[in-house]
C-alpha cells in the first residue's frame, strides 16, 4: 500500500480509499479489477466479511478514521483477499528498472508464458495493458526530469525514446492531460 487519502466528493459525502501498491488486488468473487477501478461499489454487496465490517463502521463515524482503513488493509491481506502474481510483479520490477524504455515483447521473452498469456494475466492483475504500464513509467520517468530542469523538452524527448518532441508532447497530454510545456510552467511556478 502506498497511500491513504480522503477526498470530498461532494458536498456532505466523503470518499476514503487506499492506493495500493501496482500489481496487488483485491480478489472476490464476480468483481473484476476494471469494477473495481471504474465503478461505485459497496461493501454491503460483497461477500467479504472485512469490507461489510469496515463500511459499518465507517458509516457510524463523524469523521474518516485513517485507522479504520488501515485494519482494513491488514484483514484484507491476512485473510487472503489481497493478491499478488509472481509473473506480473517481475514485469513490473523489470519495466521500472529501465523507466519503460523497452518494448513488453523484450521484457516478457524470459517469462515462461506466451506474450499473450501475459497480456492477460496483467490485465487482470492490474486492470490495464502492459503496453499503457511501459508508456506511465516512461512518462514518470520524464516528469521526472521536467521536475530537475534537466534539458529542454525535445532532449527528455529524445533521452525516453520518442521520435521527436511532438509525439512526446500528444502521448503526454493524452497521459497526464497537460503538455509537457504546461506542466514546467507549473513546476517552475511553485
Amino acid at each position: 500500500m502506498s497511500r491513504f487519502q480522503l477526498t470530498n466528493v461532494r458536498a456532505g459525502n466523503v470518499f476514503m480509499g487506499a492506493r495500493l501498491t501496482i500489481g496487488t488486488r483485491i480478489a472476490l468473487e464476480g468483481l473484476t479489477v476494471s469494477e473495481m477501478k471504474d465503478s461505485r461499489v459497496f461493501g454491503s454487496a460483497l461477500d467479504c466479511p472485512p469490507i461489510q465490517k469496515f463500511e459499518a463502521a465507517f458509516a457510524r463515524l463523524d469523521s474518516p478514521d485513517i485507522t479504520l482503513l488501515k485494519t482494513l488493509i491488514s484483514e484484507l491481506a491476512e485473510q487472503r483477499y489481497l493478491r499478488r502474481d509472481q509473473l506480473v510483479d517481475r514485469f513490473i520490477v523489470q519495466a521500472l528498472a529501465v523507466d519503460g524504455a523497452s518494448t513488453v515483447e523484450s521484457l516478457t521473452a524470459t517469462l515462461p508464458i506466451s506474450s499473450r498469456q501475459f497480456r492477460r494475466r496483467f490485465e487482470v492483475q492490474t486492470g490495464f495493458t502492459p503496453k499503457l504500464f511501459l508508456k506511465v513509467c516512461r512518462q514518470q520517468a520524464a516528469i521526472k526530469q521536467l521536475k530537475q530542469s534537466a534539458g529542454t523538452i525535445a532532449t527528455i524527448a529524445s533521452a525516453y525514446g520518442y521520435s521527436d518532441q511532438a509525439h512526446f508532447s500528444n502521448e503526454f497530454r493524452k497521459l497526464i492531460g497537460v503538455t509537457p510545456l504546461m506542466l514546467d510552467d507549473e513546476l517552475t511556478l511553485q
